[in-house]
């Protein structure tokens, strides 16, 4: 089945309630606080890893654990 990336982004926004971008983006964020957690390596390679140039941004997310964790 073809679909135009225009038809695609709205059913996926009808089927979803958010944009593909902003599912992606989400995605992200969610993996990044899952390896925070994982406490196994640090922002900097997770940030790379998730796809975010800065550390301390996450895109403009708060990607911190629950449990804050202070490791470089």
């Amino acid at each position: 089945m073809h679909m135009s990336p225009r038809h695609f982004g709205r059913e996926f926004r009808l089927n979803t309630g958010q944009s593909p971008a902003r599912a992606v983006e989400q995605l992200r964020v969610e993996t990044a606080r899952i390896l925070i957690d994982a406490d196994r390596i640090t922002v900097e390679r997770i940030a790379s890893l998730t796809g975010f140039t800065d550390p301390n941004a996450c895109g403009g997310h708060s990607c911190e654990s629950s449990a804050n964790h202070p490791r470089r």
